[in-house]
């Protein structure tokens, strides 16, 4: 089982055309929004990579979907674990 990521994104200072160029970009790097969860998004990885190699590829996908969209500044967290993500709503 290879690790997965949960990430979240803060776009400051971003139009609707960034914004929206930054996500397609996260989207060819095979990331996923989370739900209906706007902002935050998971990635998986191969078995036997890294911690230090996942995080490395986490922050050049977001580093590169930045310069791409022309996006000033991203604020992120990211957690890795080997479980898978567990997503809800609750009504």
């Amino acid at each position: 089982m290879g690790l997965k990521a949960l990430i979240t994104l803060d776009l400051n200072d971003t139009t609707t055309p960034q914004r929206n160029t930054f996500y397609e970009k996260l989207k060819e790097y095979k990331w996923s929004r989370v739900g209906r969860l706007t902002t935050t998004w998971k990635c998986s990885f191969q078995n036997g990579i890294s911690r230090l190699d996942a995080s490395n590829e986490i922050i050049s996908d977001i580093e590169n979907a930045k310069r791409f969209a022309k996006i000033s500044e991203v604020e992120y967290a990211f957690q890795m674990a080997e479980e898978e993500i567990t997503v809800g709503i609750k009504k």
